[in-house]
């Protein structure tokens, strides 16, 4: 099976949406009946050269994604950014599947129910690690410094607003949505509960 993997996270030395990155994409490639492509961000390209130098993956090729010069990523700017790499990868998966013909594309990171991602749009079978759709609590942002609970108001308010685009354009393509709480999506979508931070 020919299989494309969109991890723009994707680490073997850093945790969180990093580590789950990478971790997927070892777990696929203990099946060599698969041969698996990875589309992740370029930032970590010499940390993963570094390892497979070390561990080869033999069916397993990635491919680094580059946004131009002078593309901010720290901040809010981070989000912007994360949304142009997706549109940029796309276009990089939509030439891939052309040349190769993919049997299944799997958005692993980030695992993000409110971000959307366009690899979905290529007509291939879609699982998307939609992650969870978690808010903190009123009570708890009283207790927050003033720019955290900005920053946490900021990603409430996106979650709402670009979440019902997302759940149109990658949830409604999805064959399988892994989320670690299934019950926090409508019924009517195909999703699976998975602990994800397990891969971490």
């Amino acid at each position: 099976m020919n299989i494309l993997i969109s991890a723009y996270g994707c680490s073997p030395v850093r945790g969180s949406e990093y580590g789950i990155g990478w971790n997927v994409v070892k777990q696929i490639a203990k099946d060599h009946s698969h041969k698996c492509w990875v589309l992740t961000n370029i930032t970590d390209q010499s940390q993963i050269e570094q390892e497979l130098a070390n561990s080869p993956l033999d069916n397993v090729t990635f491919i680094f994604v580059a946004m131009s010069e002078g593309s901010r990523n720290s901040g809010l700017s981070h989000y912007l950014y994360y949304i142009a790499w997706q549109i940029r990868a796309f276009f990089v998966a939509k030439k891939l599947q052309g040349e190769i013909g993919f049997d299944l594309v799997h958005h692993v990171t980030y695992q993000n129910s409110w971000l959307p991602t366009w690899i979905g749009w290529l007509g291939v079978p879609l699982i998307w690690n939609g992650g969870a759709k978690d808010k903190i609590p009123s009570v708890l942002l009283k207790t927050l410094s003033l720019k955290s609970a900005m920053m946490e108001r900021i990603r409430m308010v996106s979650m709402n607003v670009l979440g019902r685009f997302t759940q149109w354009s990658v949830a409604s393509r999805a064959q399988l949505i892994l989320s670690r709480e299934a019950s926090q999506w409508s019924d009517n979508l195909p999703v699976k509960a998975f602990p994800l931070l397990l891969l971490c």
